[in-house]
C-alpha cells in the first residue's frame, strides 16, 4: 500500500514530512524551512530536514554528509560539471539521503535547490512514491543558471547565449541551455505541486515550463510572538545605540554587497537625506545589519554604522524596535521576511516597488513604496516619514495588524498542512509507458 493511500484511510494521524533546504539555519528561504520544521513539530507532526549544510544539533536534520567529499570519481564529476557550466547533475549523495527516509514519509517538500548540494533527479525518484511540493523562493528553477534574471527574458524561450554568467549561482561556461532543458525534463517527470509566496512569482511560473503543474500561493510567515513592538529606548540600550538620534535601518545578509539589494540607491538617497536635514543637532544614522565592517564597495561612510549578521531572532527584533525606519531598496525580491518582521515590530518601511513587495506593502497605508532604482524618490520617502510623526504612527499600527493577521508562521504552517492533506487524498499512479507520475 502506498503511503498516500494509507494516509487517506487514517486522515487524522500526524503527517511525516521532510523538507529539503540549503541549510537548516540561515536567512530567507532557509529560515522559512527551519521555521516550518519547528512549527510542524509543535503541532504534533513528525518533521525531518535534508540540508546541504547543518548548523543545528537537531537529530531530525540530516546533512548530506559526503557533500564535502572531494575524492575520486565524485570529485571528477563535480569538476566536470563546473567546467561545462552545468548545474544539479552531480551530488548523488542527496538521492541516497532522501532514499533513506522515503519509507517513513508522507510528503517531500523542497525549497531552494541551488547551492551545489542537490541533484534534481532525486525529486523524480521520490515522486514515484510520494507527493512532492516545490516552493519557489526565486527564479532558479525557471532559468538556465541564475536565481534572478533581472531584465533578461531568455528564460522564457530556453536560455543559451547568457548575457551574465556571474549572477548567483554563477557558472563558468554557458551551459544554460542544457541546464534549462534538464530542469524542464525533471519537472515534467516529477509533476510537483508548485507553491509561490507571491502572485508576482506565480505569474512568472505561468510563463515557464512549470505552467502545467498545479499551483498554489502561500505567503511567507514569521513568528509574531518574537517579532512584536517594544520600547525603542530599551532596545537601543541593549544594542549600544544612541537613544537620541533618528536611525534608518538596512538589513541584508552580506550587507552592502548583497546582489539582490540596491545599495547604490540607498547610499545616494541617504546622502541626499543628510543634506536635507543639514543643520540639525544630530543627523540621521544609517545602521547596516548583516555586515561586519565597511566594504570597499560601500562608497560612503558618513553617519553609517555596521553590525554583523545574526540568526538570533530576538536580537533581530531588537534592531527593528531600535530603528525609526526600515530602508529596503531592492533589485529583485519575492516575499521578503525582513519586511514582514519589520512590520510586525511596528517599524515603518520605505521599499522599492518591485517583485512581490507591493503585495506586502500598501503604499501610504502600511508603508511607502517607490519606483526601483530612483534614489531621489527614495530619499524623499525617507524624509517624509522622518518628518511626519502621524504618518509614522499610522503605517506602524496598520503594518503590525496586517503582519499579525496575515503573515504569521502558524497560519503559513496550517495552510501547508491543508495542502499536504489535499495531495494525500489523491491516489498516485505511474504511467509505465511514459515512466512518469500521474495524479
Amino acid at each position: 500500500m502506498r503511503t498516500s493511500e494509507a494516509s487517506s484511510k487514517d486522515a487524522h494521524r500526524p503527517l511525516r514530512i521532510v523538507q529539503i533546504s540549503t541549510s537548516d539555519i540561515g536567512g530567507g528561504a532557509e529560515k522559512i524551512a527551519w521555521s516550518l520544521h519547528n512549527t510542524f513539530r509543535d503541532m504534533g507532526h513528525k518533521a525531518y530536514m535534508i540540508v546541504g549544510e547543518k548548523f543545528s544539533d537537531d537529530p531530525d536534520v540530516l546533512a548530506i554528509s559526503s557533500n564535502k567529499d572531494k575524492k575520486g570519481l565524485k570529485r571528477g564529476l563535480r569538476a566536470w560539471q563546473w567546467m561545462m557550466g552545468w548545474q544539479s547533475l552531480a551530488h548523488f549523495e542527496s538521492t541516497k539521503t532522501l532514499r533513506t527516509l522515503i519509507g517513513d514519509l508522507d510528503i517531500v517538500h523542497a525549497h531552494n535547490l541551488h547551492g551545489s548540494y542537490f541533484n534534481l533527479a532525486a525529486l523524480r525518484q521520490a515522486s514515484r512514491k510520494l507527493p512532492v511540493v516545490l516552493t519557489l523562493h526565486d527564479h532558479w528553477l525557471l532559468t538556465g543558471h541564475c536565481a534572478h534574471p533581472f531584465n533578461c527574458t531568455r528564460w522564457l524561450t530556453g536560455c543559451g547565449n547568457c548575457p551574465d554568467l556571474s549572477i548567483y549561482p554563477q557558472v563558468r561556461r554557458d551551459g544554460t541551455s542544457f541546464n534549462w532543458k534538464y530542469k524542464r525534463y525533471i519537472i515534467n517527470h516529477t509533476r510537483p505541486q508548485v507553491v509561490t509566496p507571491s502572485r508576482w512569482l506565480e505569474k512568472r511560473v505561468d510563463q515557464s515550463f512549470l505552467s502545467n503543474n498545479s499551483k498554489s500561493i502561500i505567503k511567507n510567515g514569521i513568528d509574531t510572538d518574537i517579532f512584536t513592538a517594544g520600547n525603542q529606548a530599551d532596545a537601543r540600550r541593549r544594542l549600544d545605540l544612541d537613544t537620541d538620534q533618528d536611525i534608518v535601518l538596512f538589513v541584508a545578509n552580506m550587507g552592502t554587497i548583497n546582489p539582490w539589494k540596491d545599495w547604490n540607491v540607498l547610499m545616494e538617497a541617504f546622502r541626499s537625506l543628510i543634506d536635507k536635514v543639514h543643520g540639525t543637532e544630530k543627523p540621521p544614522l544609517l545602521l547596516v545589519l548583516g555586515q561586519k565592517s565597511e566594504s570597499r564597495l560601500s562608497g560612503f561612510s558618513r553617519n553609517i554604522v555596521y553590525r554583523p549578521f545574526t540568526s538570533d531572532d530576538h536580537e533581530i527584533a531588537d534592531y527593528y524596535r531600535a530603528a525609526d525606519i526600515l530602508a529596503y531598496p531592492s533589485r529583485a525580491d519575492n516575499c521578503p521576511l525582513v519586511i514582514l518582521e519589520a512590520m510586525a515590530c511596528g517599524l515603518p518601511i520605505v521599499a522599492s516597488a518591485i517583485g512581490g513587495i507591493p503585495e506586502l506593502i500598501s503604499d501610504g497605508q502600511t508603508g511607502l513604496t517607490v519606483e526601483p532604482n530612483n534614489s531621489d524618490l527614495f530619499s524623499r520617502a525617507l524624509h517624509r516619514l522622518l518628518e511626519n510623526v502621524q504618518l509614522k504612527k499610522d503605517v506602524s499600527s496598520a503594518g503590525q495588524l496586517i503582519a499579525k493577521e496575515e503573515f504569521n508562521i502558524k497560519k503559513m504552517a496550517r495552510t501547508y498542512l491543508d495542502l499536504y492533506g489535499e495531495l494525500l487524498k489523491v491516489p498516485l499512479k505511474i504511467d509505465e509507458r511514459e515512466n512518469r507520475l500521474i495524479r
